[in-house]
């Protein structure tokens, strides 16, 4: 049985069962019919028009008495008469009905021999019947009065009524328990399709909460969360993709080289023998290094144990040993790394792998060492962000050709070529993985790092980490 379908029932057989309970209170009450819980207010309503029609009688006689009537019947729809101390019917109106006149009678004996000025009621199958003494100069008045059922309670009821009723309680709450379950289960029904279309390899599949406005209720919570959800999941696998397509493509070169240099090796004399080892060596180097940093960035997309990033790290320390290791390396290409802060940004402590962080900058420092001019100078600058409060910023700074700006964001992916690069030498030749380690390092750390081309020319890469806390 589904969800709404249970949603459904329950709501409508608990609002199906508190209104018949309500009927049959009702239906009960009627058959226990009786005066008392408002005799005490038509007791009062009776001396009121009794004591008055007294008074209009005496002083303006039947004539009077009957117009105040006939005003009591249009405006009360009670049929009102009056009878004088010696019981006859005053105002010659209609003759009052037996079962008026003998509860008028009985009255009329009470009052005389016990002194008993209270209203005295009596139910038929149709009205309800009142007599109430009113005491005067002339002698106790009886004011009597037949008036419907409907005026102390609801009528019984006939059995079609009763059914009748029953059935618009039914689809009164059915149609409301639908409602709300439908509001219910709507939402769990779309986030269940969209899984079945993410298990069939449709990664594309989404719930989109926006489609079902409700507010930002748990539901609505779990649509967005299973949103993003899939969005990582279709990311992390188009990246998985495109990763095995650039790995395939990056493998290919070196071991073509390598194939040719060994086939060198076994025709050529001994000086290309000599050469085409070396360059066996070369090649066997850059696909250790290619696989070493492939490794690394799949430890980084897997994620890192939460005890490896809680150690205190020397920030400003790690990146003038960056820039030492970085000069070394640059000076024989006629190029150039420095740290060009100054030492009252020393101590600079955050949290996290110390190693991770050292092959984050070093990656973007001799990634700008590649690309910078001949006889120029990368910086690397420490900036803090609020004076330190909220972090520091490693900026690393070349003065190379720059990056278009359509392809600032794409840099950071794994194996990207800027297009039209020009070629390097041996020295600025990569594995294309620097910056994309850079950027999950940089971020599971939980900090952030981006890349704008700088005024005067070169590129900027700024790697955002939070202060220690």
């Amino acid at each position: 049985m589904s969800l709404f379908l249970k949603i459904f029932l329950w709501f409508w057989g608990a609002m199906a069962i508190l209104g018949l309970s309500l009927v049959a209170v009702r239906v009960t009450s009627q058959d226990d019919l009786v005066i008392p819980p408002r005799s005490g207010m038509v007791a009062d309503a009776l001396a009121n028009y009794g004591d008055t029609a007294v008074k209009k009688f005496e002083k303006g006689g039947d004539a009077e008495l009957r117009s105040y009537l006939r005003r009591i019947e249009r405006r009360a729809h009670v049929r009102a008469y009056l009878f004088d101390p010696m019981g006859k019917e005053c105002g010659e109106a209609p003759r009052a009905p037996a079962d008026l006149r003998e509860l008028v009678y009985q009255t009329s004996t009470l009052s005389v021999q016990n002194g008993d000025l209270g209203a005295k009621f009596e139910l038929t199958s149709l009205n309800v019947l009142a007599a109430q003494p009113v005491r005067s100069e002339r002698g106790t008045y009886i004011f009597a009065g037949a008036m419907s059922r409907t005026l102390l309670s609801a009528t019984r009821d006939e059995p079609q009524t009763h059914i009748l009723r029953v059935v618009s309680v039914f689809l009164v709450t059915g149609l409301f328990c639908y409602g709300l379950a439908r509001y219910l289960a709507a939402p769990v029904g779309r986030i269940r399709h969209a899984a079945q279309r993410i298990a069939l390899g449709d990664l594309s599949a989404r719930v989109e909460p926006n489609r079902f406005p409700r507010g930002r209720d748990e539901l609505t919570g779990l649509a967005i969360d299973f949103d993003a959800m899939a969005e990582r999941m279709e990311n992390l696998v188009a990246a998985q993709s495109r990763l095995l397509g650039d790995v395939s493509h990056e493998l290919r070169s070196p071991l073509t080289r390598l194939n040719l240099a060994l086939e060198l090796a076994r025709r050529g004399d001994e000086a290309k023998r000599a050469a085409a080892f070396e360059r066996i060596e070369r090649e066997a180097a850059r696909l250790d290094a290619l696989i070493g940093e492939l490794l690394t960035l799949s430890r980084l997309e897997n994620g890192l144990r939460a005890e490896n990033l809680q150690k205190i790290v020397d920030l400003s320390a790690l990146a003038r040993e960056v820039a030492a290791d970085a000069d070394f390396e640059a000076q024989n290409a006629g190029r150039g790394v420095r740290a060009t802060f100054s030492g009252e940004e020393s101590g600079v402590n955050v949290r996290g792998d110390a190693e991770l962080l050292r092959r984050a900058l070093e990656n973007v420092a001799r990634n700008a060492a590649r690309h910078t001019d001949a006889n120029s100078e990368v910086e690397i600058s420490l900036v803090p962000v609020k004076n330190g409060k909220d972090g520091w910023v490693l900026r690393v700074r070349d003065h190379g050709p720059g990056v278009p700006e359509e392809e600032l964001n794409a840099i950071f992916r794994p194996f990207y070529r800027v297009e039209g690069a020009r070629e390097r030498a041996e020295f600025d030749r990569g594995t294309g993985l620097g910056l994309a380690i850079a950027e999950r390092a940089t971020h599971a750390h939980g900090g952030k790092i981006g890349a704008k081309n700088a005024d005067g020319g070169g590129l900027e890469v700024e790697i955002w980490l939070p202060a220690l806390k």
